[in-house]
């Protein structure tokens, strides 16, 4: 079974670790490791995207090391290729720190909701804070900055797309129907809310595909996913605050209808499978679960949920790097010149499609999937 992890909890210590040659299974930093790069994000970093990442940025700089190498021996003058037109013009590979042959870096991805993410960023633990949540950002980055307006926090940029997704019980096909955008997720919320406040009724025929229950399980973290889902709601003319749907009816604290789980995406998903659940979750970790499902995966389970709503603006979830100024070193900004240039994209573009055949994100500059997904 899944470990689950309460997404209130802030995680000070790195949740994978990526150096040449791929993972490091015991989270230990490399005794000879001159250079960390240090990243928090929440879901993103379960799909693998970050691995990917880390292992073509690696292959990168150590391309350039050694040619660098070659130059000084004077094996290379024809040959300089510095890899600068692969990453974002504000920094190119001459400055990296790791331009020493004999440098070990270390990439570290620390698991944090975008709120958390924002504290251990300045708390200095890590070097930038990938999140999803613009209003928390722009809360945060006014939070931290100097009296003269130089230096502090900063929004660098986007640096992919994820998409939300609206998922429910196969079992369910008949009593909700399927939609796109804002319109299809109004029309499901307000049919699971109905079918709370007003209980089916046995039809004559018995049809269990008609007579159950809906429903709704919910993050309940204030994470990025959970904010999203309120504003959802509200735009359904559902207040979360006040509707007793949302209120505990049980006694061990969950609502008959509306379940609440204080988890990351995949686990809530992995929860939503097993009790047969509506709940608000991306592509990429939908499509990660489905791979797990697969007949070559160790991880197989029975998939009992399918897509209901997604598409559209309101959907759209970009993932943006905060970054502290002043305190950030030179490698981390490579790092981020990187993921922001166009290798970088290009990796973002790509992830997913070797191993299924689909795209997980969407590259900054492009809202949607070109792909029929």
């Amino acid at each position: 079974s899944r470990l689950m992890i309460d997404t209130n909890k802030i995680n000070t210590e790195p949740t994978e670790i990526y150096r040449e040659g791929g993972v490091d299974e015991d989270l230990s930093v490399h005794p000879r490791a001159t250079t960390s790069i240090r990243i928090s994000n929440g879901g993103a970093g379960g799909t693998g995207i970050f691995r990917a990442l880390a292992k073509d940025y690696l292959a990168m700089i150590t391309k350039t090391t050694t040619d660098q190498q070659h130059d000084k021996e004077g094996n290379n003058n024809n040959n300089n290729n510095n890899n600068d037109d692969d990453i974002a013009p504000s920094t190119s590979s001459s400055s990296l720190s790791s331009s020493s042959s004999s440098n070990i870096t270390n990439i570290m991805w620390y698991r944090n909701i975008s709120r958390n993410g924002h504290a251990v960023l300045a708390l200095g633990i890590v070097d930038m804070a990938l999140t999803y949540e613009r209003p928390q950002e722009q809360e945060f980055i006014a939070q931290h900055q100097h009296e003269d307006g130089k230096g502090g926090a900063k929004d660098a940029g986007c640096i992919f797309n994820d998409h939300f997704i609206i998922v429910g019980p196969k079992s369910a096909r008949e009593t909700v129907p399927k939609g796109n955008g804002l319109d299809g997720a109004i029309k499901l919320l307000q049919i699971v809310h109905h079918r709370h406040h007003h209980p089916y009724k046995q039809h004559e025929d018995n049809d269990s595909n008609n007579n159950h229950d809906l429903i709704f399980l919910s993050r309940f973290d204030r994470s990025a996913t959970h904010c999203k889902e309120n504003e959802l709601w509200q735009r359904a003319g559902i207040d979360p605050d006040t509707d007793s749907f949302f209120q505990s009816h049980h006694g061990d604290g969950t609502s008959s209808s509306y379940r609440k789980h204080q988890v990351f995406p995949a686990e809530a998903l992995q929860l939503s499978n097993d009790i047969g659940a509506f709940t608000v979750t991306d592509w990429a970790t939908w499509l990660n679960f489905c791979s797990s499902s697969s007949s070559t995966s160790s991880l197989q389970h029975d998939i009992t949920l399918e897509i209901y709503v997604r598409g559209g603006d309101i959907l759209l979830n970009p993932c943006h790097a905060i970054i502290m100024e002043d305190t950030m070193t030179s490698s981390a900004r490579h790092f981020l010149a990187y993921m922001l240039g166009p290798r970088g994209q290009g990796v973002i573009r790509d992830f997913g499609k070797e191993r299924l055949g689909k795209p997980f994100f969407t590259p900054a500059a492009q809202m949607d999937f070109k792909e029929d997904l």
